[in-house]
């Protein structure tokens, strides 16, 4: 077996001291950065908004009920996505039910692009009928023939 001098030790001793230092630094400064955008920017994606905006919703579906959600924006958009997203969290722990899917919930929450988006005619196209407009043309819906 090969001897090992402590030279060698000492200087791999002191290459991995200096990488976990140099990684220290890095994630203090990301954090940094990471703080400072939180602080300017409290709430970029409006998940908060959503949450307030879905809060009358809550109190008239119950816990363990689906709910089923639709919207005009096309199917596999990231921007689709993300609105999906937010509104399963703001609703949770009711489980959101995407229009593709085989269940058809009671409830629904429409979910559309336009400012000025007809929530009654979206709702009564899909056979649902407008049961309140949340605003910022997102509705609550329940479908027909029940």
């Amino acid at each position: 077996m090969p001897s090992q001098d402590h030279t060698t030790g000492a200087r791999a001793l002191a290459g991995v001291a200096a990488v976990a230092v140099v990684a220290l630094f890095g994630a203090l400064q990301q954090y940094g950065l990471s703080d400072q955008y939180a602080s300017q920017f409290r709430d970029p994606f409006h998940v908060m908004a959503q949450q307030e905006r879905l809060q009358p919703v809550l109190a008239r579906i119950p816990v363990t009920e689906k709910v089923g959600y639709f919207s005009d924006l096309p199917a596999g958009d990231l921007a689709e996505q993300a609105a999906f997203a937010y509104t399963q969290y703001a609703i949770a722990p009711r489980v959101l039910v995407p229009w593709t899917a085989k269940v058809k919930p009671v409830w629904w929450i429409g979910a559309l692009s336009a400012n000025d988006a007809n929530l009654a005619a979206a709702g009564r196209d899909r056979g649902m009928v407008l049961v309140e407009n949340l605003g910022n043309s997102v509705g609550l819906y329940r479908r027909e023939g029940r």
